[in-house]
């Protein structure tokens, strides 16, 4: 385990280095900005990115479910035990990001305690870490480790000084210094985890928080970044870099790690874009055809849905029940949507947007 005392701002700064290259990678983050900002609905990038961090993020805690395993489940198709599981973690953090950025927004991006306990009350909430303190900082000593052999390989900040760690890296996060900005945000990940406030969910509230701090810094102008397909990806290498701080006070290692993967997510965040792009097009285009008043309607809420019941449509487009089973049998000739499954009875049809299914199909493995 080492004899690692972290120390605190600006103490610590003294034995990290922050002078980096980070140019590739913030004209990456600016270009993938400039593009955000012509995405037509927010809804587009948001319903997409969020499943996508969501179940990369709770993968990195071991869950195994799928952004299409998640889209069947809320269409109320049998998932196993397992599965319904996952999709109730997965969908807390989609939930506390969708939280985070709201709050951010209306308190200016400043980052406080309260904000992190909340988001981390989120994370737990009904789920598999339901047993541990939610939305406090933790009243008993915790290790990491690992899993397998059960060896200690870091203790973190004891409970009795999480609270006055937490304050000083609070100030540290919201004071303005000349440190480069990227790598400000390496630091703090890094300095969240070590100090490991929480009992359990410490992982997924740390990365909720680096979007935020993107935009906190100027690094992007809205707070759509989500860096843990990429995490998931090379998880060795991730947490490697980040042990390497504890076992030999190597902070080089971990901040080259985390500029690189900010570069390298950039890259595939930017490839995505341009495939919605591609499908919002092609389905506007092809929804305009049906001559229909309701085409923003309809367009948005397969955005959003991305697999739907025929009730969902009916419920959430506004469009009578008639009307709307004409718009989605010319829809299905279309080959803009298609059945998964056919309705009988009391049961609905199951719909799938084919072209935005086809493009999660591939991102969630």
């Amino acid at each position: 385990m080492g004899d690692f005392i972290l120390k605190k701002f600006p103490d610590i700064l003294n034995d990290i280095s922050t002078k980096y290259d980070t140019n590739m990678a913030e004209k990456y983050l600016y270009k993938y900005d400039g593009m955000v900002e012509f995405v037509y609905s927010p809804e587009i990038l948001t319903t997409i990115l969020f499943y996508q961090e969501s179940v990369m993020s709770s993968r990195l805690e071991g869950t195994v479910a799928t952004i299409t395993d998640i889209l069947d489940y809320k269409v109320g198709r049998d998932v196993s035990e397992r599965i319904e599981k996952d999709a109730n973690e997965i969908e807390n953090y989609k939930d506390a990001l969708g939280y985070c950025v709201k709050e951010a927004e209306r308190n200016d991006f400043e980052v406080s305690n309260a904000l992190i306990k909340s988001i981390q009350y989120i994370v737990l909430n009904n789920s598999r870490g339901a047993d541990k303190l939610k939305g406090k900082f933790k009243e008993r000593q915790n290790y990491i480790g690992n899993k397998y052999d059960r060896e200690i390989t870091y203790t973190p900040v004891s409970y009795l000084h999480t609270e006055e760690y937490m304050d000083n890296l609070m100030d540290f996060i919201n004071a303005e210094n000349q440190i480069n900005p990227l790598v400000k945000v390496a630091i703090i990940h890094a300095y969240f985890e070590l100090i490991h406030p929480f009992e359990d969910g410490n992982g997924r509230v740390g990365r909720i928080l680096i979007p935020i701090l993107l935009k906190k810094y100027n690094l992007l102008s809205t707070p759509y970044f989500y860096i843990s397909y990429y995490l998931s990806r090379n998880r060795s290498l991730y947490i490697s870099s980040l042990e390497a701080i504890s076992k030999a006070n190597d902070w080089n290692t971990w901040i080259l790690f985390f500029i690189n993967a900010v570069q390298q997510q950039t890259e595939i965040l930017i490839k995505m874009l341009r495939q919605l792009k591609a499908i919002r097009m092609r389905a506007e285009n092809n929804i305009n055809e049906l001559k229909t008043q309701f085409s923003i309607n309809i367009l948005n809420f397969l955005f959003k849905r991305i697999k739907f019941t025929t009730v969902k449509f009916i419920e959430e487009t506004g469009i009578n029940a008639n009307t709307a089973r004409v718009l989605l049998k010319q829809m299905e000739e279309k080959g803009i949507v298609e059945i998964e499954e056919k309705g009988s009875g009391q049961t609905p049809s199951i719909y799938r947007f084919k072209d935005l299914y086809s493009m999660v199909e591939d991102i969630s493995e």
